[in-house]
């Protein structure tokens, strides 16, 4: 009779194990090591002349010496007739028939944290992003059925490809399995911890935005009145430029933020993408803009309304008129926080943090955020005053 083996593997050979494979502790019991590192265990058993599979748990949740005592309570029930391995089975089946799929519960999380992103357009994104490529693939799936290697199967395909959408994709799916984890529909590890191991880094060199030369700022500025385009989208870009804020901030700017006895404008935590307030000091430039543009759309809320009515302009409002002006792929709208950066950098007269905070960066270190809590207001004011006295100076 062949000789049975058992007990062959140890704590310590467990931790060593890297390569993905079998790894035969003995009398039917294996431990599987999955392309991510995840380590499963299963027993193998044969019950009338079939050869029967069940997954015991994960290691080191499930030890080698719990596996053990499993193992050995599976087999003995076989050996009084049972089939503990069919009684899985139809257990397994009967969970799939009332299990929650990924995509019911992707779609229930995401209703809960939906007003915490911060444009209707990143909504979108992030709900159709799933539909495309996650729902496609295993949104019918039980929740609790999927594992790192299901992950990896949806990523993969477009993880160097298109690693910006891989990567938020990513991001998206841990938080939906820590959120899954948390309520007890899911039973850990999150299958998204791993996915580096598996797929590797798909770091690129980040890719700045295309920005005007600081020295050509105010000859832009300037164009800007030779354009054909309405005044509001008009004076909304030169704002824009005036007060170095993102182009979605400007696009969704609403009367009720302006203080025009601080001469400030007061941006609500909600718009900002770092999800903190944010203060602009508005130079005597940017608020005779906006005094001008008052006789317009002073009625509704929106500082910079479209035509279809008190609506933000879409997103593509600042980019044709960078493409009127034949500086497509060389100039964006974002650019110009850039532009800004880089005049303040190189007039040597501004310290470093005011000019992070102009731009409403975070600090980046932990440390840093935790002792610097002033936004450097008062060391802000001259600095957008000297901005928008170069960016509207005569030619």
């Amino acid at each position: 009779m062949p000789r049975v083996v058992h007990n062959q593997l140890s704590v310590a050979k467990i931790r060593a194990l890297k390569n993905p494979g079998r790894h035969v502790d003995g009398n039917g019991l294996y431990l599987r090591v999955d392309m991510t590192g995840n380590k499963a265990w299963f027993l193998r058993a044969t019950i009338a002349h079939r050869r029967r599979e069940l997954r015991l748990g994960y290691w080191p949740e499930v030890s080698l010496g719990d596996a053990r005592r499993e193992r050995d309570s599976i087999l003995h029930r076989v050996k009084m007739g049972e089939n503990p391995f069919a009684e899985a089975e139809a257990k397994k089946e009967a969970v799939k028939q009332t299990a929650t799929t990924l995509e019911e519960y992707t779609r229930t999380h995401f209703e809960r944290i939906k007003n915490r992103i911060s444009t209707e357009k990143d909504r979108k994104a992030w709900l159709s992003s799933m539909e495309r490529y996650v729902f496609a693939k295993i949104g019918k799936r039980p929740l609790v059925e999927i594992n790192t290697d299901d992950i990896v199967k949806v990523l993969e395909p477009i993880w160097t490809k298109k690693a910006y959408t891989a990567n938020d994709l990513k991001q998206r799916l841990s938080g939906v399995f820590r959120s899954a984890m948390a309520v007890g529909k899911h039973p850990g590890p999150n299958p998204t911890e791993t996915v580096l191991d598996a797929l590797g880094s798909n770091a690129h060199r980040k890719k700045h935005r295309p920005a005007l030369p600081w020295k050509d700022v105010p000859s832009f500025y300037k164009g800007l009145g030779d354009l054909p385009m309405d005044d509001i989208s008009r004076s909304g870009f030169r704002f824009m430029i005036l007060t170095a804020a993102r182009p979605g901030e400007v696009r969704n700017a609403e009367w009720s933020e302006i203080n025009w006895k601080e001469r400030l404008w007061e941006i609500p935590a909600e718009k900002m993408k770092m999800r903190r307030p944010h203060r602009v000091p508005l130079s005597q430039q940017a608020l005779a803009l906006l005094r001008e543009v008052k006789k317009t759309s002073g009625r509704g809320n929106l500082i910079f309304p479209s035509p279809r009515g008190d609506k933000p302009y879409s997103d593509m409002v600042f980019t044709k008129a960078i493409e009127r002006l034949d500086l497509k792929g060389q100039v964006t709208a974002h650019g110009f926080r850039s532009s800004f950066r880089d005049w303040a950098a190189e007039t040597r007269k501004f310290e470093r943090d005011a000019m992070e905070r102009a731009l409403a960066h975070e600090p980046k270190s932990a440390v840093e955020a935790a002792y610097f809590r002033t936004d450097l207001l008062d060391a802000r004011r001259p600095m957008m005053v000297d901005w928008a006295a170069f960016v509207t100076k005569r030619q």
